[in-house]
């Protein structure tokens, strides 16, 4: 094979791995990124800028593509593009297809799904998805005539990172996110908690005025990443809560566990594949339960400190064993090949 050119989303730095990893099995491969984005990701204009900057990323990749060569996106939206742009007829592999869709899908949703379904149906396009069970909607909503080019891939934990924790946290409860985060059912489960202090990351287009009166809520917008790991450090647990079954929170998910955090989150389909079914009942609430909600956040914050690190401990051993980065390296480096073919 030739190379693979890489599209990333963000800036890609040395934390990036599936670049060493193609180069120790032998493939070469070529990085296409975009600048450091982590003051604006959260701002109003940020979807119009980042879609300009997708479209660039795709226009670039299929420019410098060769014969044998592959492009592999690895987020969705550069990848979808340049499928469309692609002239050239190399394999194109779009990672983490993450779509939502609505009963009664309105005009931007249809013109999505339309402009998806041409560039998933075009030669050489195969596509991965961490949710098992949206495979068949995405097959049904994109009308793909090679299915089997719709791949199930897992997200891949890295957690041998070496890790510092706050001696005194702040806080009792972490939230962050922007994608389908559900701050309705958080700030009802916080006004039924007014003794828990609660620090939230949001983006401010999602922060309701109302949510004022829950004077227990610390709310902040447009942190860098290192704050944002901070303001985990300094709270007790992380709470991730949506409103939403596409796969959502699971990088504040790990993040939590390899600091050493307890997490609750809701109960998707997604959610159940990263959580060992031990803990299931203890940790995934269902959606849109405050009430629910509020007894899991009271329960882990009364658990004692030998209790709290068993209950980490069993998730991140069920991670390490089942999600490892490696694991997801290998696999996508398979669906890379069977694309070659």
């Amino acid at each position: 094979m030739g190379k693979a050119i890489l599209i990333y989303n963000w800036k890609a730095g040395t934390n990036e791995t599936f670049p060493s990893y193609l180069r120790d099995h032998g493939v070469s491969c070529e990085i296409l990124d975009n600048p450091d984005d982590g003051t604006r990701r959260l701002s109003k204009w940020y979807k119009i800028v980042n879609s300009l900057e997708c479209a660039a990323l795709a226009f670039r990749a299929v420019l410098r593509a060769r014969k044998g060569d592959v492009i592999v996106a690895m987020c969705a939206t550069p990848g979808i593009l340049a499928s469309i742009l692609n002239w050239k007829r190399v394999p194109v592999v779009v990672v983490n297809l993450l779509c939502h869709s609505s009963e009664r899908p309105g005009a931007g949703e249809r013109m999505r799904n339309r402009l998806y379904s041409h560039a998933l149906n075009r030669p050489g396009a195969w596509a991965t998805c961490n949710a098992l069970n949206d495979m068949p909607r995405y097959r049904r909503m994109f009308s793909l005539r090679q299915p089997e080019h719709l791949v199930h891939l897992l997200d891949g934990v890295r957690m041998d990172d070496a890790v510092a924790t706050a001696a005194e946290p702040v806080y009792d409860v972490f939230s962050c996110g922007a994608s389908a985060r559900d701050w309705d059912t958080l700030v009802a489960a916080a006004r039924l908690l007014p003794e828990v202090r609660f620090h939230v990351v949001a983006r401010q287009d999602d922060w309701k005025p109302e949510y004022a009166d829950a004077t227990n809520v610390r709310v902040d917008f447009n942190l860098p990443h290192d704050e944002y790991l901070h303001a985990l450090n300094d709270s007790r647990m992380t709470v991730l809560p949506l409103n939403s079954p596409v796969t959502a929170g699971l990088l504040v998910m790990f993040d939590s566990v390899k600091y050493g955090r307890p997490v609750v989150m809701t109960r998707t389909a997604s959610t159940e594949q990263f959580v060992p079914a031990s803990l299931h009942d203890r940790t995934l609430v269902p959606m849109g339960d405050a009430p629910a909600l509020a007894d899991a956040i009271r329960a882990t914050l009364s658990l004692s400190d030998e209790e709290r690190a068993a209950l980490v401990a069993e998730g991140h051993e069920y991670l390490r064993v089942n999600h490892s980065e490696e694991s997801r390296h290998r696999r996508l480096l398979g669906i890379i090949r069977k694309a070659l073919r």
